[in-house]
Protein backbone atom coordinates (compact mmCIF):
# COMPACT_ATOMS: atom_id res chain seq x y z
CA UNK A 1 0.00 0.00 0.00
CA UNK A 2 1.47 3.44 -0.82
CA UNK A 3 0.85 6.17 1.59
CA UNK A 4 1.94 9.93 0.81
CA UNK A 5 3.23 11.70 4.20
CA UNK A 6 0.18 14.20 4.09
CA UNK A 7 -2.18 11.63 4.76
CA UNK A 8 0.58 10.15 7.49
CA UNK A 9 -0.67 12.05 10.09
CA UNK A 10 -2.63 11.55 13.52
CA UNK A 11 -6.29 11.67 12.91
CA UNK A 12 -7.93 15.21 14.37
CA UNK A 13 -6.98 19.10 13.24
CA UNK A 14 -3.57 19.92 12.44
CA UNK A 15 -2.06 22.77 14.81
CA UNK A 16 -1.01 25.35 13.04
CA UNK A 17 2.01 27.53 14.16
CA UNK A 18 0.62 31.35 13.54
CA UNK A 19 3.35 33.43 15.31
CA UNK A 20 4.12 36.62 13.30
CA UNK A 21 6.81 38.97 13.75
CA UNK A 22 6.98 42.38 15.29
CA UNK A 23 5.54 45.24 12.73
CA UNK A 24 8.10 45.82 10.16
CA UNK A 25 10.72 48.95 10.62
CA UNK A 26 8.16 51.38 8.22
CA UNK A 27 5.44 50.87 10.60
CA UNK A 28 7.03 53.19 12.99
CA UNK A 29 5.97 56.61 12.80
CA UNK A 30 8.21 59.34 11.75
CA UNK A 31 9.18 62.55 13.96
CA UNK A 32 7.31 65.72 12.05
CA UNK A 33 9.03 69.02 13.13
CA UNK A 34 7.24 72.28 12.98
CA UNK A 35 8.73 74.57 9.81
CA UNK A 36 10.69 77.23 10.85
CA UNK A 37 9.40 80.88 10.20
CA UNK A 38 11.28 82.84 7.12
CA UNK A 39 12.49 79.07 6.32
CA UNK A 40 13.50 78.82 2.35
CA UNK A 41 9.82 77.09 0.95
CA UNK A 42 8.00 77.48 4.01
CA UNK A 43 5.05 76.57 2.40
CA UNK A 44 6.91 74.03 0.23
CA UNK A 45 7.82 72.32 4.21
CA UNK A 46 4.25 72.65 5.44
CA UNK A 47 2.93 70.85 2.56
CA UNK A 48 5.77 68.18 3.05
CA UNK A 49 4.82 68.16 6.95
CA UNK A 50 1.29 67.83 6.26
CA UNK A 51 2.50 64.90 3.59
CA UNK A 52 4.11 63.10 6.59
CA UNK A 53 1.56 63.75 9.20
CA UNK A 54 -0.91 62.10 7.07
CA UNK A 55 1.74 59.01 6.01
CA UNK A 56 2.19 58.63 10.64
CA UNK A 57 -1.91 58.38 10.19
CA UNK A 58 -1.51 55.42 7.70
CA UNK A 59 1.43 54.17 9.32
CA UNK A 60 -0.65 53.63 12.99
CA UNK A 61 -3.63 52.31 11.26
CA UNK A 62 -1.50 49.74 9.65
CA UNK A 63 0.34 48.78 13.07
CA UNK A 64 -2.83 48.94 15.01
CA UNK A 65 -4.12 46.47 12.58
CA UNK A 66 -0.90 44.56 12.66
CA UNK A 67 -1.16 44.30 16.20
CA UNK A 68 -4.81 43.04 16.90
CA UNK A 69 -3.84 40.80 13.71
CA UNK A 70 -0.72 39.48 16.11
CA UNK A 71 -3.28 39.02 19.51
CA UNK A 72 -6.09 37.18 17.65
CA UNK A 73 -3.58 34.80 16.32
CA UNK A 74 -1.90 34.30 19.73
CA UNK A 75 1.45 35.87 19.04
CA UNK A 76 3.80 36.33 21.86
CA UNK A 77 4.85 39.32 20.44
CA UNK A 78 1.11 40.71 20.80
CA UNK A 79 1.84 43.06 23.60
CA UNK A 80 4.87 44.76 22.44
CA UNK A 81 4.08 47.91 21.30
CA UNK A 82 5.36 49.99 17.92
CA UNK A 83 7.92 52.33 19.70
CA UNK A 84 7.10 55.78 18.27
Amino acid sequence: MLTCAGCARPPGRAQLDRQLPPPPAFAKSVEVQEPRVGEYLLVIAARERAGRQLANARIDAFSGWYLDLQKRLGGAAATEAVSK
